[in-house]
């Protein structure tokens, strides 16, 4: 399906004399694990922006373990308290206080620590 959009948008570039329209590049595996580590290391590391809540979801969506993890409910624990208005136009506390609430329903034992050295490029690795 893909390649049909694609040809159809480079039918419509053409047509409108834009610039030929490219399917997006394929990610080797090796780097998406790099993409989703460095994700990994900036939702821990911003402070209350906004962006927190978008890599969240990413991670949350892309990486098995992410959604009740320990990293993220370091996350939901620091900015659950928060007071301050985000990009969304809602107090940051108010989106991040379900999500700790979610968290804390996993033991901490069955929680993924992917703080852990090469946890995230060894999936399969014993907790």
């Amino acid at each position: 399906m893909f390649h049909g959009l694609a040809a159809h948008a480079r039918r419509d570039a053409d047509r409108h004399g834009c610039p030929a329209v490219r399917p997006p590049p394929v990610l080797s595996s090796a780097e998406k694990r790099n993409a989703y580590t460095l994700m990994l290391e900036k939702v821990q590391a911003e402070g209350e922006r906004s962006i927190v809540r978008v890599l969240d979801e990413v991670l949350r969506r892309d990486v098995p373990g992410y959604a009740t993890s320990v990293r993220r409910m370091e996350v939901a624990e620091r900015l659950s308290a928060s007071d301050k208005i985000g990009l969304f136009g809602e107090r940051i506390g108010d989106h991040w206080k379900p999500v700790k609430d979610e968290v804390a329903k996993t033991p901490n034992d069955k929680r993924r620590d992917f703080r852990a050295k090469g946890d995230l490029l060894d999936p399969e690795r014993k907790h």
